[in-house]
């Protein structure tokens, strides 16, 4: 609730301010009240389109152990056109009026939105209670203001590395679906390595709905498991490699082809994580484009 009495009372202040810029300068006018109409119209477009709840169409507790719980959350969205790194706002009535939160849109399909919400640690927060009320199978509606971001563009490059850790596979698993979905369509795409590092095997059921064509080897999905539970295969999505332990980022040298046209390294994870990508993409001349993943 702290931004929210930041972030509401500064439009308000602005208001207040109006009158006695009027009276102190005629002209004040001029370069106080465009804003001022846009700000509002941006407003009403925002209030218009999210104040309607959208269907929920499937919400699910998954249970990722040492991970930690994990909300699971599909809505209907058939006037919503969003691409792979897309954001959206959430809204739930039930715990807040006030509180818009942003998630990544984790799908690739159109016409639905797609969540993985991991609740922070304090039990206050929004995210936690959003959690508490899904385990309780208590009512939970959901509104959307977006999509937002600018997503990276894919298709100018030959070879893509997705790396994630932890709950931050979202915005990679929205790139890796929507590659796999069109991948007849890019004749100069070469090679796409994911590479996901958790602390808990079943972590890897968000990956569920993946599964590498056997006859497409341009794609590669590489699992480290860095805790001590074990993983079995059922939990494993088709085609990919388990191992144990931390990866070294060198590995992406070692997947590289002799015909590197470009490369890609798209992050989303914890800040040593994303460094030591950003290390590697810089000393190999790689584009480099990391996510905000922050609890």
């Amino acid at each position: 609730m702290f931004f929210e009495f930041f972030y509401y009372p500064h439009p308000l202040t602005y208001c207040v301010l109006l009158p006695p810029g009027r009276w102190h300068a005629t002209g004040s006018w001029e370069v106080l009240l465009p804003p001022l109409a846009l700000w509002f119209a941006d407003r009403m477009v925002r209030v218009f389109r999210s104040s309607q709840p959208h269907e929920l169409v499937h919400r699910e507790v998954l249970q990722m152990g040492d991970a930690g719980d994990v909300l699971h959350l599909k809505c209907a969205a058939e006037n919503m056109v969003f691409a792979p790194g897309h954001y959206a706002f959430v809204n739930v009535p039930e715990i807040s009026l006030m509180q818009w939160h942003p998630f990544t849109i984790a799908a690739n399909r159109v016409g639905q939105l797609e969540f993985f919400i991991k609740a922070a640690p304090n039990p206050e927060s929004f995210t936690a209670q959003l959690l508490e009320r899904a385990r309780a199978n208590l009512p939970i509606s959901v509104c959307i203001d977006g999509p937002y971001g600018l997503p990276v563009e894919m298709t100018e490059h030959s070879h893509i590395f997705l790396v994630a850790g932890g709950v931050g596979i979202t915005p990679c698993r929205a790139v890796l679906l929507s590659l796999l979905a069109h991948r007849e369509d890019l004749p100069s795409l070469r090679r796409v390595v994911l590479i996901w590092v958790a602390k808990d095997p079943t972590t890897f059921g968000i990956l569920d709905q993946v599964a590498l064509p056997p006859e497409d080897e341009r794609f590669s999905i590489l699992l480290y498991n860095t805790g001590k539970r074990e993983c079995t295969p059922d939990s494993l999505p088709m085609g990919a490699v388990l191992q144990s332990g931390r990866p070294d980022m060198a590995v992406l040298n070692e997947l590289k082809t002799e015909e590197l046209d470009s490369a890609l390294v798209f992050g989303c994870g914890p800040a040593a994580l994303l460094e030591r990508c950003r290390g590697l993409a810089n000393e190999r001349g790689w584009d480099y484009h990391a996510e905000t993943f922050e609890l």
